[in-house]
């Protein structure tokens, strides 16, 4: 009897153990099911947010934008960098969807422009439709789009450099194909007018110092004519001309000399040595002279302009006109 009791009780131990081993089993299941449940949730809420913020692509997007041929060849004529500002403020409502598509086109089209333009393009992107954003917009110059949302919304692209710009102010699904020859256009004229204006104020400022340098040299030139003023300014830079060649000339017949030294006793380090310096010297020659030629061209230039103000009663850019007293 005593025996049948330990079997009996052996054997409910072991029953209880395997189905401790089991309810075990069953609660690391359901945790892990748990922790994936919330994971996979965890997943979704960021995609959802992300989602939010970036425009959304439909499946022609999911391959690489080619660019036209024109494209490629507009970006290497570019005279100067440009930004091209991409606004897409859009709302989650349906009235909106075909623009979102668009947003997603555009997007990859701009990118891709600037990836291909070696750094002369600029992207940045405004895709927070919140009121700061549609602020922006609106002092950018674009226009709110005809959709029914509850918020304004805005789809439109701005080019600029300095206070050179160029807007498309509202972006239109029907028009998604002539976005690139648009968007071009616009950055090539911006690009031209800003390397125009700054071609311009370095012009403006070597005209000064031209101007500046002649009211020196010539402090009675209200009292001359533009050829007296010519024949003196040309008469100085001769004799500069004749002083700069005699002083390299000195130098040039001891390089010479010692040059000549080298190739009849010195060695193939100081032959080479006396070449480079008698090469050195001349071109400091050449380049002096240069200079002094540029200078008294555009001395004379700054003549005829000062002189052709001076006819006209209107003071030159160097002078600023005088206040009119009250």
């Amino acid at each position: 009897m005593r025996n049948v009791r330990n079997s009996i009780s052996g054997g409910g131990s072991r029953a209880d153990a395997k189905s401790r081993t089991t309810q075990g089993g069953v609660r690391i299941f359901v945790l892990c099911s748990l922790c994936l449940a919330a994971g996979f949730a965890g997943g979704l809420l960021s995609y959802s947010r992300a989602a939010k913020t970036r425009p959304v692509a439909d499946a022609q997007t999911e391959t690489a934008v080619s660019l036209a041929d024109g494209t490629r060849g507009a970006l290497q004529r570019m005279e100067s960098p440009v930004e091209v500002r991409f606004y897409s403020l859009l709302t989650e409502e349906p009235s909106v969807e075909s623009h979102r598509r668009l947003a997603g086109r555009v997007d990859q089209l701009l990118a891709a422009i600037e990836s291909a333009s070696g750094g002369k393009v600029r992207l940045v992107r405004h895709l927070v439709a919140g009121e700061a954003g549609r602020r922006a917009a609106a002092a950018d110059g674009l226009t709110p789009l005809d959709v029914e949302a509850s918020n304004v919304c805005y789809q439109g692209i701005v080019v600029a450099q300095g206070n050179h710009r160029e807007t498309l102010p509202q972006l239109a699904p029907e028009w998604a194909p002539a976005v690139e020859a648009d968007v071009m256009r616009a950055a090539l004229r911006v690009a031209a007018a800003a390397h125009r204006t700054t071609r311009h104020a370095q012009t403006s400022e070597a005209d000064l110092a031209a101007d500046h340098e002649v009211r020196n040299a010539l402090p009675d030139l209200a009292n001359l004519s533009a050829e007296e003023a010519e024949r003196r300014l040309r008469e100085t830079a001769m004799r500069e001309l004749k002083a700069v060649a005699t002083e390299m000339e000195a130098q040039t017949q001891a390089a010479r000399q010692q040059l000549e030294r080298a190739q009849q006793t010195g060695s193939e380090v100081e032959r080479q040595a006396a070449a480079r310096k008698l090469q050195q010297i001349q071109a400091e020659q050449t380049a002096r002279l240069q200079t002094v030629a540029t200078r008294l061209r555009d001395q004379i230039v700054a003549v005829e302009r000062l002189k052709a103000a001076s006819s006209s009663g209107t003071p030159p850019p160097s002078q600023p006109a005088l206040a009119p007293q009250r």
